[in-house]
């Protein structure tokens, strides 16, 4: 599965802030930023959650695939006894039926107590088999349930993701609207400063206060 990456937006919100006081937008701002960086670094460590179970079934998988392997060389082991088995029966009741004369009788009676203790092997082979299925469909069910909580938490972390970076959009396309309206103002409460040298020191003070 694809890994999922940190977000490159979060690093590119460096809001250089106003001088307190000189517009009121500014907190709004700053607040906005807190809430989408906080954002951010919950997608950073949900997505290293993601990538750790992506992990985990990387490590489960292909112990339940020689799982589901095993079982099915199981079955057909114990599968193919059993046919065998069901062959020698059909044999045994074609030649022991009725009434039967000696010797024939006596063999039929040896031959049946061996199909009998043949057929109780055969059912703890059976039992066993139960047991072996019985393992692998907990360890099946398992990873799967894993593979559902990963695929939703990472189709929730997609949308969340693309909500946040939107979110960022909106705030930088704020951030510059705001800091261009502070250079204008920058300019406007300058302006009045006779000379030029005057005015780029208002300047100066006035980004100095900014920072």
């Amino acid at each position: 599965m694809a890994r999922l990456t940190a977000l490159a937006s979060a690093g590119v919100l460096l809001f250089a802030g106003a001088a307190r006081g000189q517009d009121d937008g500014l907190g709004d701002l700053e607040a906005e930023k807190s809430a989408i960086v906080a954002e951010g670094k919950r997608l950073e460590e949900d997505a290293e959650k993601i990538n750790g179970m992506d992990d985990r079934l990387d490590r489960d998988r292909p112990a339940v695939e020689r799982a589901e392997a095993n079982l099915n060389r199981t079955f057909d082991s114990v599968d193919g006894a059993q046919r065998r088995q069901n062959s020698k029966v059909g044999d045994f009741n074609s030649q022991c039926y009725g009434q039967l004369p000696e010797p024939q009788y006596s063999r039929c009676v040896y031959w049946k107590q061996d199909l009998d203790r043949e057929q109780v092997d055969l059912d703890r082979r059976w039992d066993g088999f139960e047991g072996e299925k019985k393992a692998f469909i907990k360890q099946r069910d398992d990873f799967n349930g894993l593979v559902e909580s990963r695929n939703t938490m990472a189709g929730e972390w997609t949308v969340r993701k693309q909500q946040h970076q939107q979110r960022v959009a909106n705030f930088e396309a704020r951030q510059s609207r705001y800091l261009q309206k502070l250079k204008q103002g920058a300019k406007d409460n300058c302006a009045s400063y006779s000379t030029p040298e005057a005015q780029a020191h208002c300047l100066q003070r006035y980004w100095d206060g900014a920072r």
